[in-house]
Protein backbone atom coordinates (compact mmCIF):
# COMPACT_ATOMS: atom_id res chain seq x y z
CA UNK A 1 0.00 0.00 0.00
CA UNK A 2 1.33 3.31 -1.23
CA UNK A 3 1.77 6.31 1.40
CA UNK A 4 3.31 7.60 4.44
CA UNK A 5 2.95 6.05 7.73
CA UNK A 6 1.31 8.64 9.11
CA UNK A 7 -1.25 8.77 6.37
CA UNK A 8 -1.78 4.66 7.25
CA UNK A 9 -2.44 5.71 10.33
CA UNK A 10 -4.98 8.02 9.98
CA UNK A 11 -7.03 5.68 7.33
CA UNK A 12 -6.97 2.89 9.74
CA UNK A 13 -7.80 4.82 12.69
CA UNK A 14 -10.62 6.24 10.34
CA UNK A 15 -11.39 2.76 9.55
CA UNK A 16 -11.94 1.71 13.30
CA UNK A 17 -14.30 4.78 14.04
CA UNK A 18 -16.30 4.35 10.96
CA UNK A 19 -16.87 0.54 11.44
CA UNK A 20 -18.96 0.19 13.69
CA UNK A 21 -21.92 2.80 12.61
CA UNK A 22 -21.76 1.59 9.21
CA UNK A 23 -22.56 -2.03 10.53
CA UNK A 24 -25.18 -0.36 12.18
CA UNK A 25 -26.28 1.46 8.62
CA UNK A 26 -25.60 -1.71 6.95
CA UNK A 27 -28.37 -3.57 9.53
CA UNK A 28 -30.04 -1.03 9.24
CA UNK A 29 -30.38 -0.82 5.76
CA UNK A 30 -32.29 -4.33 5.96
CA UNK A 31 -34.85 -3.26 8.16
CA UNK A 32 -32.66 -4.61 11.58
CA UNK A 33 -32.97 -2.20 13.48
CA UNK A 34 -33.46 -3.43 16.50
CA UNK A 35 -34.54 -0.80 19.06
CA UNK A 36 -35.24 3.31 19.20
CA UNK A 37 -33.43 4.84 22.33
CA UNK A 38 -35.78 5.92 24.80
CA UNK A 39 -35.77 8.00 28.60
CA UNK A 40 -35.85 5.36 31.28
CA UNK A 41 -38.90 7.75 32.59
CA UNK A 42 -40.43 6.92 29.27
CA UNK A 43 -39.56 3.01 29.60
CA UNK A 44 -40.66 2.87 32.73
CA UNK A 45 -44.95 2.91 33.56
CA UNK A 46 -46.29 5.00 36.13
CA UNK A 47 -47.85 2.47 37.63
CA UNK A 48 -44.19 1.38 39.02
CA UNK A 49 -43.63 4.36 40.54
CA UNK A 50 -44.46 3.18 44.11
CA UNK A 51 -41.82 0.48 43.64
CA UNK A 52 -39.58 2.59 42.38
CA UNK A 53 -39.42 4.67 45.88
CA UNK A 54 -39.21 1.30 47.83
CA UNK A 55 -36.39 -0.02 45.98
CA UNK A 56 -34.66 3.42 45.90
CA UNK A 57 -34.77 3.08 49.59
CA UNK A 58 -33.01 -0.17 49.57
CA UNK A 59 -30.59 1.05 47.54
CA UNK A 60 -29.75 3.90 49.73
CA UNK A 61 -29.61 1.59 52.72
CA UNK A 62 -26.99 -0.14 51.57
CA UNK A 63 -25.05 2.40 50.15
CA UNK A 64 -25.52 1.59 45.89
CA UNK A 65 -25.08 4.02 43.25
CA UNK A 66 -27.49 2.70 41.50
CA UNK A 67 -30.57 5.09 42.94
CA UNK A 68 -27.84 8.15 43.70
CA UNK A 69 -25.17 8.37 40.62
CA UNK A 70 -27.56 7.05 38.28
CA UNK A 71 -31.82 6.04 38.40
CA UNK A 72 -31.78 2.48 37.80
CA UNK A 73 -34.51 2.33 40.77
CA UNK A 74 -37.07 3.59 38.00
CA UNK A 75 -35.85 0.83 35.32
CA UNK A 76 -35.91 -1.79 37.84
CA UNK A 77 -38.51 -1.18 39.30
CA UNK A 78 -40.76 -1.57 36.37
CA UNK A 79 -38.98 -4.90 35.52
CA UNK A 80 -39.51 -6.44 39.04
CA UNK A 81 -43.13 -5.97 38.56
CA UNK A 82 -44.12 -8.53 41.02
CA UNK A 83 -40.53 -8.51 43.57
CA UNK A 84 -42.21 -11.41 45.53
CA UNK A 85 -42.11 -13.69 42.78
CA UNK A 86 -38.82 -13.37 41.59
CA UNK A 87 -36.82 -16.43 42.20
CA UNK A 88 -33.09 -15.74 41.37
CA UNK A 89 -31.23 -12.72 40.86
CA UNK A 90 -27.47 -12.92 39.22
CA UNK A 91 -24.83 -9.86 39.56
CA UNK A 92 -21.79 -9.87 37.91
CA UNK A 93 -19.56 -6.98 39.67
CA UNK A 94 -20.15 -6.45 43.21
CA UNK A 95 -18.54 -3.30 43.20
CA UNK A 96 -14.70 -3.48 44.43
CA UNK A 97 -13.29 -0.70 46.77
CA UNK A 98 -9.62 -1.53 45.71
CA UNK A 99 -8.68 1.38 43.80
CA UNK A 100 -6.15 -1.36 41.89
CA UNK A 101 -8.59 -3.33 40.21
CA UNK A 102 -10.49 -2.33 37.02
CA UNK A 103 -13.79 -0.53 36.67
CA UNK A 104 -13.65 -0.47 41.09
CA UNK A 105 -16.12 1.88 42.98
CA UNK A 106 -13.29 3.53 44.88
CA UNK A 107 -12.17 3.43 48.67
CA UNK A 108 -15.49 4.34 49.51
CA UNK A 109 -17.34 1.74 47.51
CA UNK A 110 -19.28 -0.60 49.59
CA UNK A 111 -19.12 -4.20 47.69
CA UNK A 112 -22.09 -6.21 47.67
CA UNK A 113 -24.34 -3.46 48.35
CA UNK A 114 -26.83 -4.04 45.60
CA UNK A 115 -27.34 -7.32 45.98
CA UNK A 116 -28.29 -6.83 49.77
CA UNK A 117 -30.88 -4.29 48.03
CA UNK A 118 -32.16 -7.20 45.53
CA UNK A 119 -32.41 -9.45 48.78
CA UNK A 120 -34.77 -6.87 50.63
CA UNK A 121 -36.60 -5.65 47.69
CA UNK A 122 -37.28 -9.45 46.30
CA UNK A 123 -38.16 -10.88 49.68
CA UNK A 124 -38.33 -14.54 48.02
CA UNK A 125 -35.44 -14.43 45.87
CA UNK A 126 -32.15 -16.18 46.26
CA UNK A 127 -29.09 -13.48 45.40
CA UNK A 128 -26.09 -14.28 43.55
CA UNK A 129 -23.29 -12.15 42.46
CA UNK A 130 -19.60 -12.79 41.22
CA UNK A 131 -16.73 -10.28 40.85
CA UNK A 132 -12.94 -10.61 39.68
CA UNK A 133 -11.89 -9.39 43.26
CA UNK A 134 -11.61 -12.46 45.24
CA UNK A 135 -10.92 -10.07 48.67
CA UNK A 136 -14.89 -8.38 48.45
CA UNK A 137 -16.56 -12.00 47.77
CA UNK A 138 -18.84 -12.97 50.83
CA UNK A 139 -21.71 -15.16 51.94
CA UNK A 140 -25.12 -13.65 53.55
CA UNK A 141 -28.45 -14.85 54.45
CA UNK A 142 -30.12 -15.47 50.77
CA UNK A 143 -26.47 -14.21 48.97
CA UNK A 144 -23.79 -16.09 47.33
CA UNK A 145 -21.03 -14.80 45.61
CA UNK A 146 -18.00 -16.35 43.56
CA UNK A 147 -14.99 -15.59 41.23
CA UNK A 148 -15.64 -14.91 37.77
CA UNK A 149 -13.24 -12.92 35.10
CA UNK A 150 -15.22 -11.86 32.68
CA UNK A 151 -13.14 -11.82 29.73
CA UNK A 152 -12.23 -15.95 30.50
CA UNK A 153 -14.61 -18.37 28.90
CA UNK A 154 -13.67 -20.39 31.26
CA UNK A 155 -14.43 -18.74 33.81
CA UNK A 156 -18.14 -18.39 33.42
CA UNK A 157 -17.95 -22.34 33.04
CA UNK A 158 -17.05 -22.79 36.36
CA UNK A 159 -19.39 -19.69 37.46
CA UNK A 160 -21.99 -21.95 35.59
CA UNK A 161 -21.04 -25.43 37.74
CA UNK A 162 -21.82 -22.97 41.48
CA UNK A 163 -24.99 -21.29 40.48
CA UNK A 164 -29.18 -22.19 39.63
CA UNK A 165 -29.00 -22.88 36.42
CA UNK A 166 -31.85 -20.14 34.87
CA UNK A 167 -32.45 -16.46 36.61
CA UNK A 168 -35.54 -14.09 36.55
CA UNK A 169 -32.55 -11.23 36.19
CA UNK A 170 -29.29 -11.02 35.30
CA UNK A 171 -27.09 -7.65 35.20
CA UNK A 172 -23.75 -7.16 34.35
CA UNK A 173 -22.34 -4.28 36.61
CA UNK A 174 -18.43 -5.52 35.95
CA UNK A 175 -16.04 -4.53 33.87
CA UNK A 176 -17.69 -2.28 32.07
CA UNK A 177 -15.63 -3.13 28.53
CA UNK A 178 -17.24 -4.18 25.41
CA UNK A 179 -15.28 -7.66 25.72
CA UNK A 180 -16.51 -8.38 28.73
CA UNK A 181 -20.33 -7.00 27.97
CA UNK A 182 -20.34 -9.59 25.27
CA UNK A 183 -18.65 -12.68 26.89
CA UNK A 184 -21.33 -11.86 29.63
CA UNK A 185 -24.22 -11.80 27.45
CA UNK A 186 -23.08 -15.52 26.13
CA UNK A 187 -23.08 -16.99 29.03
CA UNK A 188 -26.75 -14.92 30.18
CA UNK A 189 -28.89 -15.29 27.74
CA UNK A 190 -29.27 -19.01 27.62
CA UNK A 191 -29.85 -18.70 31.74
CA UNK A 192 -32.90 -16.37 31.38
CA UNK A 193 -35.72 -17.54 32.34
CA UNK A 194 -39.14 -16.81 29.84
CA UNK A 195 -39.82 -13.27 30.38
CA UNK A 196 -36.32 -12.61 32.17
CA UNK A 197 -33.96 -9.71 31.91
CA UNK A 198 -30.01 -9.38 30.89
CA UNK A 199 -29.50 -5.60 31.81
CA UNK A 200 -25.63 -4.15 30.76
CA UNK A 201 -25.78 -1.44 32.74
CA UNK A 202 -23.39 2.02 32.61
CA UNK A 203 -22.59 2.06 28.62
CA UNK A 204 -21.33 5.37 27.57
CA UNK A 205 -24.05 7.89 25.41
CA UNK A 206 -21.64 7.40 22.69
CA UNK A 207 -21.87 3.46 21.83
CA UNK A 208 -25.19 3.10 20.99
CA UNK A 209 -24.16 2.34 16.86
CA UNK A 210 -22.30 -0.38 18.85
CA UNK A 211 -25.49 -2.00 20.41
CA UNK A 212 -27.65 -1.54 17.77
CA UNK A 213 -25.47 -3.72 15.62
CA UNK A 214 -24.97 -6.62 18.67
CA UNK A 215 -28.92 -6.10 19.01
CA UNK A 216 -29.54 -7.21 15.10
CA UNK A 217 -27.54 -10.36 15.59
CA UNK A 218 -30.20 -11.45 18.38
CA UNK A 219 -32.56 -14.42 17.47
CA UNK A 220 -36.22 -13.65 17.35
CA UNK A 221 -36.74 -14.79 21.15
CA UNK A 222 -35.25 -12.21 22.60
CA UNK A 223 -36.31 -8.32 22.72
CA UNK A 224 -33.44 -5.72 22.78
CA UNK A 225 -33.96 -2.34 24.49
CA UNK A 226 -31.53 1.28 24.61
CA UNK A 227 -32.32 2.82 27.90
CA UNK A 228 -30.94 6.27 28.06
CA UNK A 229 -30.19 7.24 32.24
CA UNK A 230 -28.31 9.41 34.07
CA UNK A 231 -25.06 9.12 33.58
CA UNK A 232 -24.79 6.57 30.98
CA UNK A 233 -27.18 3.87 29.05
CA UNK A 234 -28.70 0.05 29.81
CA UNK A 235 -28.78 -2.38 27.72
CA UNK A 236 -31.75 -4.82 28.22
CA UNK A 237 -32.45 -7.63 26.91
CA UNK A 238 -35.56 -9.76 28.01
CA UNK A 239 -36.40 -13.86 26.67
CA UNK A 240 -39.36 -13.63 25.08
CA UNK A 241 -40.13 -17.36 25.36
Amino acid sequence: MDGSYAAKAFIASQSIKNTIPFLAQLSASFGKTAFVPVSISAFARADSQSRAKELNLCFDRHGSDKSTLHDYHIFYAFLLSSPESVKAILEIGLGSNNPGVPSNMGADGKPGASLRAWRDFCVNAEVFGADIDRDILFQDQRIQTYFVDQTDPAAFKVLAELIPPSFDLIIDDGLHAVDANIQTMIFALPRLKPSGWFVIEDIAFAAESLWQVVASMLPSDYASHYIKAKNGCLFAVQRLS
